[in-house]
């Protein structure tokens, strides 16, 4: 009797340990959709590709990636609600496997639009990350796309403006850095965005927003 109630407490945490853990999984959208790239190429395998994209809900929302990015082959890895720090531990497992020649970064947005954003710290994790990248895909070719301002943090255009400040800074301490500057193009001037680039959210882009973003990445991929 005593040997079966120690096993039913043990049955009874392990399922309490497995319900913390999906509830927490479930509310974390970084865990659930990073977890989701790992198993879908761990699956079907990781192809080489031209072009490999990472970041934030920004990136993973730009539908038209691959035919905004033809001739280049292209996959995109973007996660929702990821922060800069969150993309260091995953540069193994979901940036190396891909052997990528091109890698488009738009990280920053979720480190700046928030109360009390550490300009500083975010430029110190963006410098981490691009020079782990660096040294783990020396091939590659990094391009940073610039944080670009919304309505819905209209109060954080100074931040935006000082982050990607400091990430023309960093393309010009590292060479295998390059900026693309999105942010001015979705701007009708210094303290206002563009009118009707933003889904309902007033945070990100529908697909006007996307063409002008597209439109700035061709043009400095590809010079047109």
């Amino acid at each position: 009797m005593k040997k079966l109630k120690k096993w039913i407490i043990r049955i009874v945490v392990i399922l309490v340990t497995l319900f913390v853990c999906l509830v927490l999984v479930l509310y974390n959208m970084v865990a659930v959709v990073g977890m989701y790239h790992k198993v879908k190429y761990g699956l079907f395998g990781h192809p080489d590709t031209d072009v490999l994209c990472i970041g934030s809900s920004s990136m993973f929302f730009w539908s038209t990636f691959e035919q905004d990015l033809e001739p280049n082959s292209a996959v995109n890895v973007g996660i929702p609600g990821a922060v800069i720090g969150d993309w260091i531990p995953e540069v193994d497992s979901l940036v190396v496997p891909f052997k990528p020649e091109i890698i488009l970064i738009y990280l920053g947005a979720n480190d700046l639009h928030k109360d009390n954003p550490d300009v500083v710290l975010s430029l110190k994790e963006m410098e981490t990350l691009v020079t782990l990248l660096h040294e783990k895909v020396p091939g590659a070719k990094l391009y940073a796309l610039t944080v670009y301002s919304t309505t819905a943090a209209s109060d954080h255009f100074k931040d935006d403006d000082q982050f990607n400040s400091g990430l023309k800074s960093l393309a010009e301490k590292y060479s295998y850095l390059e900026i693309i500057d999105v942010a001015s193009a979705l701007r009708d001037s210094p303290t206002k965005p563009k009118e009707g680039i933003f889904k309902s959210d007033n945070v990100h882009l529908n697909s006007a927003g996307y063409k002008i973003w597209s439109a700035e990445v061709r043009s400095v991929l590809y010079g047109e």
